[in-house]
């Protein structure tokens, strides 16, 4: 049955800003209480206090920082409880020292079916779970054609609508697909180069189904893309994990937009004349 829920509402560059402040203090062997990652967030970012408090209560929410309760053993804070802020993982050897208690616990990641951020927009918020797949999308940012009718039925996603249409010809179909491949991989190259590595230990709290052009080109290879939308599906993945990693606004994003657009472009000339596509990338020598 569809539904509407709110997976995630902090927001995922104030994450990562949040995530650098805490490892930086506790680097300096002090707690990351409120004051100092306010300072730091003024400070490095420009943000208002009052909005790194919302961020920070948000995250801790979302299980993306964990909160602890800590009794002070020198100095002015000697006996008095006060809150500590951690990376998820990093709390749990801590919380086996002795004055100290976690106030929010790690939620099990392994667990989560469905992506926390709007496949279109790519933002946290009230979202709608596809009964099918993995996305999810904000109401406002669906069509009129694939909103929610009724909450008693079932919810399919555009993504898991466009790519019912198989395509009878698997082996000409992977023909095409690795001539667009090959140009994926070339203009990926400086996405790679401008990349933060995608083994980062907090890639994976973001990135819900990872995916780069490697993997495209096996499934390419290998045959298993079934429709044109597939694999048009897999390269807006790329996109949508880019804008959730490194910011709407950065360089990465603007070359996997580009990436994309220039992916569908490929596949609309392709629609128009197989036969004009082929000819034109295959350049036989009759």
């Amino acid at each position: 049955m569809a539904r509407l829920t709110k997976r995630r509402q902090a927001d995922t560059k104030a994450i990562q800003h949040l995530w650098a402040a805490i490892e930086i203090i506790r680097n300096q062997k002090q707690i990351a209480n409120i004051d100092r990652i306010t300072k730091y967030m003024s400070r490095v970012h420009g943000m208002h206090p009052k909005e790194t408090t919302r961020q920070l209560s948000l995250a801790v929410k979302d299980g993306l920082i964990v909160e602890t309760l800590t009794v002070g053993c020198k100095g002015s804070k000697a006996g008095i409880e006060q809150e500590g802020y951690w990376l998820p993982g990093d709390e749990i050897a801590y919380s086996m020292q002795p004055f100290s208690r976690t106030a929010t616990s790690n939620k099990d990641w392994e667990t989560e079916n469905h992506d926390w951020y709007c496949f279109e927009c790519h933002l946290p918020g009230e979202v709608l779970i596809c009964d099918l797949c993995f996305r999810v999308y904000h109401s406002k940012c669906l069509s009129d054609e694939f909103r929610l009718r009724d909450s008693s039925s079932h919810w399919q996603c555009p993504v898991c609508r466009s790519i019912k249409k198989k395509n009878t010809n698997k082996q000409e179909m992977g023909t095409y697909l690795r001539f667009i491949v090959s140009r994926m991989k070339e203009r990926a190259i400086d996405l790679n180069k401008k990349g933060k590595d995608n083994k980062h230990p907090m890639y994976r709290r973001l990135v819900h189904s990872a995916v780069d052009v490697p993997t495209i080109q096996e499934k390419v290879n290998e045959g298993k893309y079934r429709s044109y939308e597939e694999f048009k599906a897999d390269a807006q993945l790329l996109l949508h994990n880019t804008v959730i990693f490194y910011g709407a606004d950065s360089e990465q994003a603007d070359i996997a937009r580009m990436l994309y657009k220039d992916t569908c472009h490929e596949l609309d000339e392709l629609q128009l004349c197989k036969n004009c596509f082929y000819l034109s990338n295959a350049r036989p020598d009759n």
